[in-house]
């Protein structure tokens, strides 16, 4: 014991290598790598030598990564990496190329595990600001502000910003507005739009009733409350909606916190131009069932709504608005598209600059910029024109080229169009029609989408729905639909509800023939509004598709279309989340508390006699333990790691930690408290009585207390303790103190320290995917602990605990109990409110009477359980301390008794009784008082120095307070 075994044992080895690995093309710079789908290590200092620092990675057995990336850009004129030439003296810069050297420090390789092979390594890329070749990227910035060639956009909301109350009833407030930073602005139809009326079964659009809320069920009707909200750059979104039901005269409130709402929700879609967001909520008014985006249970009767009066909805809205991510952002795909096209042949379609029409592309790069459609790949050999394909897939557009021009141009599907790709023809002029017949049974009402999800370094996948078409036909019709360049879902679903809604849509589409002259000149792509009056009225809006020309011979233009659908427009589809496999959580910094072991878990980790021989040989005998509570689900253990300070050493691992359960305090605790409330107590289930409970912290000069465990209210989840253990008093705890119940299984570095020695102790968490780095320590000050006697216990004044004051008139008895550091050993606890034990030998007390003036009276040697402290030693009307300790063998216990109260004087209160002859009474036994009463006196009692003279009604009582 008190060291660490000798001898050497070989438990793995560590592997070094020097590897070069290539990327391709010209990169921007490398953001991050990512070893083993881990976590990544990112550039920040986008440094071309990435340094590595992480050996644990993997985990204790497998190591880790260590050492430097040089990183090649693959710019023109590149030179040989250096370390590559020491072991190559004829390696090339390889210009053009992009490259990277692993290397280590000090003549090794890169550390890559304790396995002789490097694991698999994620690398991530840039290049959006310059092109293939180098050259400075096509249309960087827009208008000197927002760089239009890279996307990277996350959500930030504000919630609870704004707020609004609806009166929904008999009669509708008119009144209705939103506070946006302390000024009332007026609702109008284009901010938002609400539905809601159980009253009268209707909706209220735009605040007019059209429509009947309220789903049939077999048992009665069940009444819903539709939230509708139509977004606008202010209001994106509902965080909670509350809603006061008056039935019958009774108020009953309720709070509806709906699912995460975005801007592209699963219950969104674009009506003019606007964001629509739709909350569906079942509720019971009477009761406390809510139903949220649900059906609801049958037993939701219809009567229950009869005798409601009103409703008052307070709707509390939250701005949601974009920022702009520079430092991991994605490429615009428009971008993309532009360089494959004018890249050099085999890399791209080898067409020149001037073959692009410049202005159009801009048009669609702006667009997609503001959409936040941004594209990541990564690809070896792919058919450009099936690149572009794809490309055009993910932000649902097509590329032509216009015959007019001969130059190249982008289409987006949206729902506005340029004027000049918008034809007209007369129906006389078409020759023929031939249209395609859609079958119910046809048309898809649900995708399965996959895309990659960033975040997780893994497939992402969700599906979407359309509910009032599957309800419809009775059906299910899948299609898969695939965004592999898509790095998370918010782009992925917002394109997948623009092709579900043309999908589910039922459309016109065929071929038609004309031999209209300007039919030639109509563009692939462009929208022609189709006349056909045996099939429809009017004209409907399709999309060309593809043209032909004819054969020189014949030059009849056959057109193929597909009838438009506008992706604005109510939808009932709802996207659900596939369960996906979280990513590999890393370690997560965990509470924990280190502290110097006191004797009682010395005991119990080695045996007493071996704990009395230590002392015995050297009594400022101490080791340093420490507790901790498991901050993460996969985290089994974590490593208490320790240094003692001396230069140059390096941290020891001390001890494998096991978590303990923790809580935290949930009100005010005072020194006489046994019963208490405690946050996540239901971590504490199973816990037996008896536990050890480590209270506060040693380390930030607060005494902490050791507890133990008792009992549980299964109802209120409060606990019973025992106070003031082992070598500790009972103390006052404030809301969200720690509590460590840890019993007697305590991490201990076995490390022996001496008094005075300052241990730097810091607790790691450990996962299967690492280890956490060290970047902190606490600092355990030793104090020889583990010798020191246990204090006094149950210590009073007069009879009472903890007094406020004391007249100095009278003695202070002290009394207290005896505790004895080496007979309390056993797993039944002794409470600090409990009577004496035997003393341990050698043991006295100590005491200190002080002011602020000095010290009053000191007294060592006390053997008993008792000391009287003589009225003339306190200071009348000044606050005094006393301390009061334990001493064995010089040294003293590890806390200390130590209370303050208040000394006053003596007060004379006398009592006396009026009757028509006059007034007596008495204060104390020896000093009575007789007063004669003169009726006729009108004023008050007075006092001229020598008799007190006064009137009052007959059986009243007089109090005179007489200072001495």
């Amino acid at each position: 014991m008190g060291g660490k075994s000798g001898g050497s044992q070989v438990v793995g080895h560590r592997y070094f290598a020097s590897v070069v690995k290539f990327i391709g093309f010209r990169i921007e710079k490398l953001l991050g790598v990512n070893f083993d789908k881990r976590k990544w290590i990112m550039n920040g200092n986008n440094s071309n030598a990435l340094e590595i620092n992480e050996p644990n990675l993997y985990g204790e057995t497998e190591g880790g990564v260590a050492g430097v990336i040089d990183i090649h850009l693959g710019t023109q004129n590149q030179e040989p990496n250096k370390h590559y030439q020491e072991h190559d003296e004829l390696a090339s810069g390889y210009p053009y190329k992009s490259y990277l050297v692993f290397r280590g420090e000090n003549g090794k390789g890169f550390y890559h595990g304790n396995t002789n092979y490097m694991k698999d390594c994620l690398l991530w890329p840039k290049r959006t600001r310059v092109q293939n070749d180098g050259s400075e990227q096509w249309y960087k910035i827009r208008n000197n502000d927002a760089v239009v060639c890279e996307i990277g956009r996350e959500y930030e909301s504000t919630k609870q910003q704004y707020r609004t109350t609806v009166l929904v009833g008999e009669k509708v407030d008119e009144s209705r507005q939103v506070t946006i930073d302390g000024n009332a602005l007026p609702i109008v139809e284009d901010q938002y739009t609400l539905f809601i009326d159980p009253i009268t079964k209707k909706f209220l659009e735009h605040f007019e009733a059209t429509g009947v809320t309220g789903a049939q069920t077999g048992v009665g009707t069940q009444r819903s409350i539709l939230l509708r909200l139509t977004e606008n750059d202010y209001i994106k979104g509902l965080s909670i909606a509350k809603i006061t039901f008056v039935a019958s005269g009774q108020v009953i409130n309720r709070e509806i916190v709906p699912p995460p709402i975005t801007v592209y929700s699963s219950k969104s879609w674009v009506e003019d131009d606007r964001h629509v967001v739709e909350i569906i909520c079942l509720i019971n008014p009477l009761s406390t069932d809510i139903y949220q985006n649900a059906e609801g249970p049958e037993n939701i009767r219809a009567d229950i709504w009869s005798v409601l009066s009103s409703v008052k909805v307070e709707l509390f809205l939250y701005e949601q608005t974009w920022i702009t991510s520079t430092e991991n952002p994605d490429i615009n795909p428009i971008h993309k598209i532009r360089e494959i096209i004018i890249n050099p042949y085999p890399w791209g379609m080898g067409n020149d600059e001037f073959e692009i029409n410049d202005e159009n592309f801009k048009k669609a790069a702006d667009r997609i910029y503001d959409e936040g459609l941004g594209i990541s790949w990564a690809i070896k050999d792919k058919d450009c024109i099936e690149a572009i394909q794809e490309l055009c897939h993910h932000i649902d557009a097509g590329v032509r080229k216009n015959r007019n021009t001969g130059k190249y141009e982008v289409v987006l599907f949206r729902d506005d169009w340029d004027s000049e790709d918008i034809y007209t023809i007369q129906e006389s002029k078409i020759k023929s029609m031939r249209l395609e017949i859609q079958n119910a049974d046809e048309i898809v009402n649900h995708l399965d989408v996959s895309f990659y999800d960033r975040d997780n370094i893994k497939q992402g996948s969700f599906s979407i729905s359309e509910n009032g078409l599957i309800k419809t036909t009775g059906q299910v019709n899948q299609q898969d639909l695939e965004f592999p360049y898509f790095q998370n879902m918010r782009n992925a679903e917002l394109v997948a509800q623009w092709k579900l809604r043309n999908l589910s849509t039922p459309k016109w589409k065929g071929t038609f023939t004309t031999g209209f002259r300007e039919a030639r000149k109509f563009q692939k792509y462009g929208v022609i509004e189709l006349p056909w009056s045996k099939k429809w009225q009017g004209t409907i809006k399709a999309r060309i598709l593809n043209i032909s020309l004819g054969d020189g011979v014949d030059n009849t233009v056959t057109i193929e279309f597909e009838e438009i659908v506008p992706k604005s427009g109510a939808m009932t589809g709802t996207v659900i989340v596939d369960e996906q496999n979280v990513s590999i959580l890393e370690p997560q910094p965990c509470r924990s508390e280190p502290f110097e072991l006191p004797y009682y878990m010395l005991v119990w980790n080695f045996k007493q006699r071996t704990v009395d021989d230590e002392l015995s040989a050297n009594n400022e005998y101490g080791l340093v333990g420490a507790v901790a509570a498991r901050p993460q689900p996969n985290s089994v253990y974590a490593i208490m790691m320790t240094h003692d300070g001396t230069p140059d050493e390096e941290w020891s691992r001390a001890a494998t930690v096991n978590y303990s359960p923790y809580a935290l305090i949930d009100q005010e605790v005072s020194k006489t408290t046994h019963q208490f409330i405690v946050k996540n107590a239901s971590n504490l289930s199973g816990l037996k009585a008896g536990t050890l409970m480590k209270v506060g912290s040693d380390v930030i000069g607060t005494p902490s207390e050791w507890m133990s465990f008792e009992d549980q209210d299964p109802d209120t989840g409060v606990i019973t303790v025992k106070r003031g253990l082992l070598d500790t008093e009972p103390q006052e705890w404030d809301v969200g103190t720690e509590i460590y119940f840890c019993g007697t299984d305590i991490a201990y570095d076995p490390t022996e320290y001496s008094d005075s020695d300052n241990v730097l102790v810091s607790v790691l968490t450990t996962t299967p995917s690492g280890i956490l780095p060290l970047l902190g320590s606490e600092t355990v000050e030793m104090q020889s602990r583990a010798i020191r006697p246990y204090p006094p216990a149950n210590v009073k004044f007069n009879g009472n605990y903890w007094i406020e004051t004391h007249v100095v008139s009278s003695d202070l008895v002290l009394t207290w109990s005896h505790r004895n550091r080496l007979q309390q050993t056993a797993a039944t606890h002794i409470d600090w409110y409990d009577g004496s034990v035997t003393i341990e030998d050698g043991v006295t007390y100590s005491l200190e009477l002080s002011t602020v003036d000095g010290v009053l009276l000191t007294e060592t040697g006390i053997s008993s359980d008792t000391f009287t402290i003589d009225a003339d030693v306190f200071t009348p009307n000044k606050a005094h301390k006393l301390k009061f300790w334990s001493v064995r063998a010089g040294f003293d216990s590890y806390q200390i008794f130590e209370h303050n109260f208040f000394a006053e004087s003596v007060s004379l209160i006398l009592t006396a009784a009026a009757t028509s002859s006059g007034i007596s009474g008495n204060t104390v036994p020896t000093a009575n008082i007789n007063i004669d009463v003169d009726e006729s006196l009108k004023a008050n009692m007075q006092f001229d120095g020598s008799v007190i003279i006064g009137k009052a009604e007959p059986g009243a009582t007089i109090t005179i307070e007489v200072d001495d």
